[in-house]
């Protein structure tokens, strides 16, 4: 079992991707926790693959709540 915890982060500048979390298939990440994220700038949005269990929470990109 795997646990990813980001909280309380502001990125103001350009970002290319504001969460980033790739894993293999057969080694999925659990139990990932987003909470108060804020990116004002990110070229691409978040790129979530092989997750489980996610909970995002007050998570803004470019102004809209994800």
């Amino acid at each position: 079992m795997s646990r990813l915890t980001a909280e309380r982060w502001s990125v103001g500048g350009h970002c290319e991707y504001p969460v980033r979390v790739r894993a293999p298939a057969d080694a999925p990440v659990a139990e990932v926790r987003l909470d108060r994220l804020t990116f004002d700038d990110a070229a691409q949005d978040m790129l979530l693959q092989s997750v489980t269990d996610l909970s995002l929470r007050r998570v803004t990109v470019n102004g809209r709540v994800q």
